[in-house]
């Protein structure tokens, strides 16, 4: 679980970077419900983020890194309109099966998107036999100008 709420965190700057990016600056509420096939889902959560101007002009570098120190991930493909994000990351974990996260981003305004993400593990570590591992779901509006310290 925890794992999967970081691979979240790390992919968010993901939605909102991108030179031509409709998206302003600032910071956002995004709002997340993530579930697991066959399971309930886990209780939506909350966060706010500040996305700096830098953060949102540099798609490929903030696509192809992610966070932590226990996986390294790549952007295996992408593409990016005026309206809509798709993307596809690659993540090598050092304990478990690699993770292949499938984005689906819609921009709804320059301050706000609705985004579908779907992870999916190999489990055999071949990738004859992807299973997937759960989805992420998350609408983000802006809700003002960075506040400072964030």
């Amino acid at each position: 679980m925890r794992f999967t709420l970081t691979i979240a965190a790390a992919l968010v700057p993901v939605l909102l970077a991108a030179a031509t990016s409709p998206l302003k600056p600032g910071e956002y509420e995004l709002t997340t419900q993530f579930s697991v096939p066959g399971r309930p889902k886990v209780p939506e959560q909350t966060d706010r983020h500040c996305y700096t101007a830098e953060q949102l002009a540099e798609l490929a570098k903030v696509m192809g890194g992610g966070r932590g120190t226990n996986r390294s991930c790549k952007v295996v493909d992408s593409k990016l309109t005026a309206s809509k994000l798709t993307f596809t990351t690659e993540c090598v974990r050092p304990s478990g099966p690699p993770v292949t996260m499938i984005g689906d981003v819609t921009f709804t305004s320059g301050e706000s998107f609705h985004a579908v993400m779907t992870m999916k593990a190999d489990v055999d570590g071949n990738g004859s036999n992807p299973r997937v591992a759960g989805a992420f779901d998350i609408t983000a509006k802006r809700i003002g100008g960075c506040k400072a310290g964030r």
